[in-house]
């Protein structure tokens, strides 16, 4: 599966994407807002809900976009379309609801990592 890029108003032309000429599909998506830190206090990438360290730079208010999507209550299959879903043992009666594909993980829910 290809990985899916999110692209603004502006880096789209009659449906195509300026950059590389594919064809660019419109999707309900859901927009969350964080600090990315990568100092070394920390030693790798962390994500915080307000900025962490005083290091001129280091902490940027970044998006992180997620497509929204159907999730079956019961099975938890998903698909962008809610005739698309294929239940886990076929037989689910399982009722879908929109969800944001990203739910359960910071900062679309979930905890907010370590400081």
């Amino acid at each position: 599966m290809a990985k899916l890029q999110f692209k603004t108003k502006d880096q789209v032309d009659q449906g195509e994407c300026k950059e590389c000429k594919n064809k660019v599909e419109q999707s309900d998506s859901c927009v969350k807002v964080c600090v990315v830190c990568n100092c070394a206090k920390h030693g790798r990438e962390m994500r915080h809900s307000k900025p962490c360290c005083a290091v001129k730079g280091c902490c940027k208010i970044t998006e992180f976009p997620a497509l929204v999507v159907f999730k079956c209550e019961k099975c938890g299959a998903k698909d962008r379309a809610e005739r698309g879903i294929k239940h886990a043992d076929g037989k689910c009666a399982g009722r879908a609801r929109r969800v944001c594909d990203q739910s359960g993980h910071f900062p679309h829910g979930g905890i907010e990592e370590e400081k």
